[in-house]
Formats: C-alpha cells, structure tokens, sequence
C-alpha cells in the first residue's frame, strides 16, 4: 500500500492539550486529566487512558524513571533555568501510513542554543504504532494512535502527532476526519468543526466528543465547542462504531493564562507543578505567547494537499476529476505530478482527469512537484456497468435532465450516493475564466467546489441547529438538493453578501457566460430560484446554454420552466 503522508498548519491533531496535562505515568501509560464533561475517572478515550482528579484540575508529568510528583508552588519559588527548551516544532502533524511502514518527523526544539534537546518519544497506542528513542514510528496495526514528542530538559513542552494505520478490513468505520483541527476562539465562542467518517458505506457513524480540559472548552453530543477560558486543550471526535477511529481539534482558548500554569494546558488552579527534582519551571512569558504553539515550518513550499474528494466509483469510460488545494497559499511551486497504481483499471492525466478503464481497485496519487513527501489519494473502484442508484430520503432513484441541464433544486433532487466529483469541463471552464480575469487584474478563485451527499447531511443541519429550518432553507439546501453535489458549480472568493460589491463580481456578471457559467441565484429572483441572492455562486451549463440562460434575463427555472419549492 502506498504510504500518504499529509500536513496542514490548520490540521494539526497536535492534540495541544497533550503538551499540558498528559504525563508518563508509573506504568509508562500515557494519561490526561479532567477529560470529559462529566468528570467521571477512569474511562477511555480512543486509546489513551484518562483519570478525573477529584481535587480539582491538575497536571502531572514525571522524569525518567522517578516517582511521579505534583507540587504546587509560587512560581518565584526557584530561579528559571537558563536557555530550556521553549517549543517543539514538528515538519508534520498527520501522518496516514501502512502497517509495517515507517516515518520519522522532523523536530526543531527552540531557542536553537538550548542546552538540552533531547527528546523523550511516546504513543498513546503501542496496538497502533510504536515510535522509538529517535522519532521512529512504526505502524503495527490498523487504527488512530496520538504520538508525542516532549522535551528532556523541558517536560511541559511537547508536539503530537496524529498516527493513522490504514490496511484495516473492517466494515464499519475506519477513520475520522474533520474540516478544522486548529481554532483560537475567545471565551464564549462556538465553533463545530464537520465530520466526515470513512468508508461511507458504513452503518453506524454516530460521533462521541470529549474534551481533554472542560476548563477550558466544553463541548456537546453534536461536537459544538464552546470556548470557557484561557488555554488549550483538545477536543476529540471518536467513532461510536469504533473507538480506534478518532481525530482531534486543537483549541486556543485566547486570553491572560494565569501565572503558573505551564505549557499551555488551559488549567487555572495557578499552581506550578515539577519534576522529580523539585525545580519548578517559570511561568508563561509576560506577552502571553503560546508557550508551545506548533508552527509550520514549510516556509514557501508545498506542506499539504487536500482534495475535494478522496473515493470515486465509476463505470467503464467515466471520467473525474478532483480539485487540488496546496497548503500553504504561499507556496511558490504549486505544481502537480500525478500517477495511477493500475492504469489497467483507471489512468490520470497531468490535471488530474481521472478515466475509468476497466473493473478493478487502484490509488490515483497526486504528489507534490516541489515537495515529494506530500500526497493525497483518490481510491478508485471501477465497475462493469451501470446499476441503478437506491431510492433515498425522497424516493429519488434517477437523474433529472431538464433540456440537457441536470437540476438538483428544491424540487428535483439526487440519488444519496450520487457522487461524481469536480465535473472536468466545468474545472477547465473555470481556469480559462480566471485567467481572462486575472489579465484585468482581477483574482477570481473557488472557495468550494464538489460536496458530497453526507457532506451536505452535516453542513445543513449545522445552518439548522443555529438559525432554524426555516432560515436555514434560505440559504443552504437539504441534502440531495444541492447544485454542489452536480460537481457543476462553485463558490467563489467571499462566500458573502459584500462579494456583489466587488470589480471581481461586476466582471463575472458580464463574462461568465462566454466561458459556460452563469450567476445561478441572481438578485430580485429569490421568490422562483428558492434562495437568497448569491453573487458568488455559479453553474456551469456549456457556452451555448449559459450564453442563451444570459441573453434571456431570467434565472434558470424560469428558462426552462420549472420550479423550486420543497414539498413540505
């Protein structure tokens, strides 16, 4: 199985909560205090044992070979040592790996002239991984294990990485992965990161959230967190299904940390708490920097890909292809190599047109030019024919083509497992516009692309939850009725009212139609299209359509006469 190794600053699963309040104990365990909202002691989380102190929060970390201690005190109670280790930056922060494969991060321990960077390594699932004295991490088993890097000369400064070993048969689900891993929030915010659970096939994809400090954050069933006060901690979403199946969000909470509190745990009992040596560490810098922030390292080269989708089923002669972002937006050299592990059963071109060619599994690999550490997957089954899509919630078992045009409005929907990807033409329609605009000094770019059924499952009742069904209808579809499932249309720039101010906007309402788009939810047609105006939405429908759909004033149900409304 090929080996895919990918980064991102916002996906960092450093699990930063780790690097406060975990500690090695007396059994070599890794543990975490105060991890659920209930404070109950003595469960698990997805590997990693977890104990509530009775007494209140706490942080426990433990030397080489010594009796673990705890012992508060003011943080005058000894001088600081000089030149100790500050940060731990890693080169990557989410490793995806085979059993039996190994990788190594790179570590960067600062200030450079630290005395002592030694490094103490760990997992928090030796089932899944195992890391050695230098940083070697081995996959052993299929799962999700949290590895940790800390610092001899200074325990409380740690990085994590967040291990997946793939190779798992099991029918349920295999992996977790979230849109955020990183968030600074103020106390009192809310943020929910979207969940996507693999393989999409799988029954049972209820989610259980945890919070490693509830001091910090809380958050609830549906994985809303809620900011408390100043810190870090780690919020992690397990797998109901499978406890082996898990990812985390990095949260900051801002704010003045008390003095005493050491790396970053987001605790407010201001205590400080030492080694077996009894010479406690300082306190937080005056500037109130992040103590252990995790930073990426990439400078101007490539660090991460993400895609728009990461599985593709397609019939003999199909064709897809996925949309590519490269992390960071800085990178100078953004360019793409792309493979096929079986060009028997699928082939890629240099974009990334994706051609089913005959039955059969293989991996489409897009690598990056410029950095060849970094790549993302598409795996890809193609079958011999078609078969007819199951009915889903609406009882929609059929495309809908309406004079050529496939619809998916609040009327028509789509199959649940309707899942085409980044439609090719509308890709290359897309590049040829933004190019004609750029040579006007315009920057026209996709905020979003293809999203799936599941995708659009969560994100609608996301709107739901915060604004009502009825708000939420105004301006995000149900599941199976959005354009974004078609693979035809974008979002672009600033998914915002405020896009319709801009030269980039005036533009696209005057050109988009001799590339093939069109403004799909134009202004004064929100009573007919069912939605509110969008001035950054477009949808491809050829040159010729779209030129007519134009030239006609009116929005596409009333070109081709149909309607949008929901039946209930």
């Amino acid at each position: 199985m090929k080996r895919k190794i990918m980064l991102s600053i916002a996906a960092v699963m450093a699990l930063t909560c780790f690097a406060g309040c975990k500690g090695t104990g007396a059994d070599g365990e890794l543990t975490v205090n105060d991890v659920t909202d209930s404070g109950v002691s003595d469960t698990s989380i997805a590997g990693v044992t977890t104990a509530a102190d009775q007494s209140g929060p706490r942080e426990v970390w433990a030397g080489d070979d010594e009796e673990e201690e705890n012992v508060s005190a003011a943080p005058s109670a000894a001088p600081a040592r000089v030149n100790e280790v500050r940060n731990i930056t890693l080169n990557y922060y989410l490793v995806v790996e085979g059993v039996g494969e190994s990788f190594m991060p790179r570590v960067t321990m600062t200030p450079e002239d630290a005395a002592n960077q030694g490094e103490i390594w760990s997992s928090s699932d030796e089932s899944v991984a195992v890391v050695d004295e230098k940083g070697n991490i081995k996959g052993v088993g299929p799962g999700s294990c949290i590895v940790t890097v800390a610092s001899v000369d200074s325990p409380a400064v740690m990085a994590s990485v967040s291990v997946r070993i793939t190779g798992s048969d099991y029918d349920g689900v295999n992996s977790v992965e979230l849109t955020d891993y990183n968030v600074d929030l103020e106390a009192g915010e809310t943020f929910m990161p979207y969940v996507t659970m693999y393989p999409s096939s799988a029954d049972n994809k209820a989610e259980v959230w945890t919070s490693t400090d509830t001091s910090v954050a809380t958050v609830n069933e549906k994985g809303v967190i809620t900011a408390v006060n100043p810190g870090f901690c780690t919020v992690i979403c397990t797998s109901q299904d499978n406890p082996k199946a898990l990812a985390g969000v990095s949260v900051h909470v801002k704010g003045e940390i008390k003095t005493g509190v050491m790396g970053g745990s987001g605790n407010a009992a201001g205590t400080v708490t030492t080694v077996s040596d009894s010479t406690p560490f300082d306190s937080l810098p005056d500037d109130n920097a992040d103590y252990i922030a995790i930073e990426d390292d990439g400078g101007d080269m490539v660090t991460g890909i993400s895609l728009t989708f990461n599985e593709a089923t397609l019939e003999i002669g199909d064709t897809v292809m996925p949309y590519v972002t490269m992390y960071p937006e800085s990178a100078e050299d953004k360019s793409e190599l792309w493979s096929s592990s079986d060009t028997s059963v699928a082939t890629v071109d240099g974009k990334g047109n994706i051609t089913a060619v005959g039955e059969g599994t293989c991996t489409v690999t897009v690598q990056s030019a410029a950095n060849s550490a970094v790549t993302a997957n598409v795996s890809v089954t193609v079958t011999g024919g078609a078969e007819a899509a199951p009915a889903d919630q609406s009882g929609v078992t059929t495309l809908t083509y309406v004079d050529g045009v496939l619809i998916a409005n609040k009327t028509y929907a789509l199959p649940s497992d309707y899942n085409p990807g980044v439609d090719p033409d509308a890709q290359s329609a897309f590049d040829d516009m933004a190019a004609a605009a750029s040579a006007e000094g315009l920057n026209i770019y996709i905020s979003s692309g293809f999203r799936s059924y599941d995708y659009q499952v969560k994100l609608y009742q996301r709107y739901v939850d915060t604004d009502g069904q009825a708000a939420a209808d105004t301006y995000s579809s149900r599941p199976g009725h959005s354009e974004h499932q078609t693979g035809l249309c974008f979002d672009l720039n600033s998914i915002d009212a405020s896009f319709g101010d801009t030269a980039e906007y005036t533009w696209l309402k005057d050109n988009a139609h001799l590339y093939g788009f069109i403004i799909r939810y134009p202004e004064g047609k929100e009573a007919i299209t069912g939605y509110e105006f969008e001035p950054w939405h477009i949808r491809y429908l050829g040159v010729e359509k779209a030129t007519a759909v134009y030239n006609s004033g009116l929005c596409l149900e009333e070109y081709l006469g149909i309607d949008s409304k929901y039946t209930d």
